[in-house]
């Protein structure tokens, strides 16, 4: 089945069942999820519960060892290259780190994508590189480097390689992840013009309340593999789940016992 064009409101991502294990360890476990057209999902959850795996499914960088994905209205479960490259056209990921290359340039970075898709001429990636630069606030960046630039720029480099691609459906694994709070918001407010402007899809995973309370239209929650929580903002805040609770307001279920100090009684 080939990826098509999603209607309003059409699912353009769903998991049912999905099932990643590697050696002895299942990191997600019989997972459910929808993603629908024009929506923001924010999926949360804390460090190693699988979040950005379920992401990796998503692009094609990880087969799934069991249940069904389908992505941008194909089956992408068991997908060969060709399936993939065709979903591919429509989905973009913005990596936790940047995923920036050192050794090229800004413009290069960006440009990079364009080239592998071999549609479109010079000119028109140039076009589309300061296009993009502009709309994440960075023209005139083109020929710096990575490394001449700020944590918050090099996110913002990120993601202005995934939308030179023009994707129906945008990834974010971490976005605001190391940085400032200030930083932080310039990036949720950009993810929020981007889904109102390209009218694009989302799944933005994340650790961060305040982000996810402010870029999400339904937030969802895995814990240990599985979906724990899928809702609104003002459901999960009212949850009554205690791992949700405590996720929410940043609890910890451990009780450390203090040290006597050294040398006393």
């Amino acid at each position: 089945m080939s990826a098509v064009a999603p209607s309003a409101g059409a699912v353009v991502v769903r998991a049912r069942g999905l099932v990643k294990r590697f050696g002895t360890r299942t990191v997600l476990d019989g997972v459910d999820l929808d993603v629908h057209a024009g929506e923001t999902v924010v999926l949360l959850g804390r460090s190693g519960t699988g979040k950005s795996v379920f992401l990796k499914h998503a692009i094609g960088l990880l087969k799934a060892d069991g249940g069904t994905l389908e992505v941008m209205g194909a089956d992408v479960t068991a997908a060969d290259a060709e399936t993939w490259n065709r979903v591919r056209r429509d989905v973009a990921m913005v990596f936790q780190g940047g995923a920036l290359f050192d050794s090229m340039t800004v413009g290069e970075n960006i440009a990079l994508g364009l080239h592998h898709q071999r549609r479109f001429t010079v000119g028109e990636i140039a076009a589309k590189v300061e296009h993009a630069l502009a709309v994440v606030g960075l023209a005139g960046t083109t020929a710096r480097h990575p490394s001449a630039l700020s944590g918050g720029m090099r996110k913002r480099v990120g993601i202005a390689r995934a939308i030179a691609l023009q994707p129906r459906l945008l990834l974010y694994d971490e976005p605001t992840s190391g940085l400032d709070p200030v930083t932080s918001d310039v990036i949720n407010r950009l993810i929020l013009r981007l889904q109102r402007d390209l009218g694009a899809s989302a799944l933005v995973v994340t650790h961060d309340m305040a982000s996810a309370r402010f870029v999400g239209d339904r937030i969802a929650m895995l814990d240990e593999g599985k979906m724990i929580f899928d809702g609104t903002a003002d459901a999960i805040d009212h949850a009554t789940d205690p791992r949700v609770r405590r996720f929410v307001e940043g609890r910890s279920d451990e009780i450390l016992e203090e040290a006597a100090p050294a040398g006393g009684s």
